[in-house]
């Protein structure tokens, strides 16, 4: 139908797909249903390649975004709502604390080589920062996040040794630790949607 043009089948398939996705979607928004998309690794590339050309998450704009991004599966709403979190994310990082270092994601992996290494110092109470660095060898984690990992998990020790105990442990939460639930509950879609096991994975190494 459309006869001499540029645009190869496979392209023409790409863009009805499109086009097909956001007819459903706009279908379910004047129903009233909330549409949930996923941004894929390659569509977050996108996005934020978009934002650096606009001039950073202050000056860019959903419409700009989107006139960017080109031919996308996403309305304008879902590009806003984007938008939306990673200013929300980028203005926690500016809240954090100056010198405050980067959280690290300690691996199943990682994790094994530091409770090897505690359980080679004999435990908990007798490993220090510096032995348990030397035993892990070469590592990404500095001094102070093996410290910090330690004293997570003396106080995790402590914990169960009193629920062992019989006795209730009453934890109290700083605005900090509040701050990273509450943007793991947003991130996992909101409080309906959000699991226990899913927040703690997405706050990695914590207390609690």
């Amino acid at each position: 139908k459309m006869g001499d043009t540029r645009f190869t089948l496979e392209q023409i398939h790409s863009r009805l797909k499109v086009c097909r996705r956001k007819g459903l979607q706009l279908q379910l928004q004047l129903a009233g249903a909330k549409v949930r998309v996923k941004w894929t690794s390659e569509e977050n590339k996108c996005l934020y390649a978009a934002v650096e050309e606009l001039g950073g998450l202050t000056e860019a704009t959903g419409t700009a975004i989107q006139w960017k991004m080109g031919d996308t599966r996403f309305t304008l709403q879902q590009i806003e709502n984007r938008l939306g979190n990673c200013r929300q994310k980028d203005s926690r990082l500016q809240l954090r604390p100056a010198g405050a270092e980067a959280r690290v994601k300690w691996t199943s992996e990682k994790r094994g080589w530091f409770n090897a290494a505690v359980e080679e110092l004999g435990g908990l109470s007798e490993a220090t920062g510096t032995a348990i660095q030397s035993k892990m060898g070469d590592t990404r984690f500095t001094l102070e996040q093996i410290h910090s990992r330690l004293k997570v998990c003396r106080r995790k020790g402590l914990q169960l040794q009193l629920q062992l105990a019989g006795a209730k442990v009453r934890v109290k939460w700083t605005s900090e630790e509040n701050k990273c639930l509450y943007a793991a509950v947003e991130e996992l879609g909101g409080l309906t949607e959000a699991t226990g096991t899913a927040i703690q994975w997405k706050m990695g190494d914590t207390r609690f």
